[in-house]
């Protein structure tokens, strides 16, 4: 009976429990963040007859500065340091907001360590979904990894890439970007 109490009282401390949760990160971006707004870039292609044909193509701009996002899900807990948990998520390059806007629903496993010093704990993140550039709705291929600390049983603070590649056959095809920085959640 002692042992089963004492695996009740673990579990009380653990923060890998069940529930709704919200998620604010920001950070900078890098890679080829997809810009409809970009230039249109026109070339000379030649061909084998010595004709030549004009080719027009939107520049995607290699970028870099702020980017942000928020999510919102709900995390199961199916042991004392796992979980199953899906997103979605709003994230965006903060200076051509509509153009780089994504919305993500990606599921994926939390990792919880036990208690490092009073109640605050370990947790690694990997998520992997389906996304959409709401602009042209370019589909994407999203994914993050995570680090950091849960501070007791509902805040937690760490590191993040957060990234997308797209994947449609549109203009945005094949960029590749994503945000490093910092996320702060909370869960109900």
């Amino acid at each position: 009976m002692s042992a089963v109490l004492f695996c009740v009282a673990l579990q009380a401390q653990n923060a890998n429990r069940s529930g709704l949760f919200v998620e604010l990160g920001g950070g900078f971006t890098a890679g080829d963040s997809p810009n409809q707004a970009g230039e249109i870039v026109s070339e000379f292609v030649p061909s084998i007859d010595n004709n030549a044909a004009i080719n027009l193509y939107r520049k995607v701009d290699k970028t870099s500065g702020a980017c942000v996002d928020l999510g919102v899900g709900y995390r199961w807990a199916t042991s004392l340091h796992f979980a199953f948990e899906v997103k979605l998520q709003a994230m965006s390059h903060v200076s051509n907001f509509t153009e780089t806007l994504a919305i993500n629903l990606k599921p994926g496993v939390r990792y919880t360590s036990r208690e490092i010093i009073g109640t605050t704990s370990l947790y690694a993140n990997a998520n992997v979904g389906l996304g959409a550039f709401v602009d042209n709705t370019t589909l994407s291929v999203p994914y993050e990894v995570g680090v950091g600390f849960n501070f007791g049983n509902n805040i937690s603070a760490g590191l993040v890439w957060d990234a997308q590649y797209a994947v449609s056959k549109h203009e945005y095809h094949g960029a590749h970007y994503g945000m490093a920085g910092i996320r702060l959640g909370y869960r109900f």
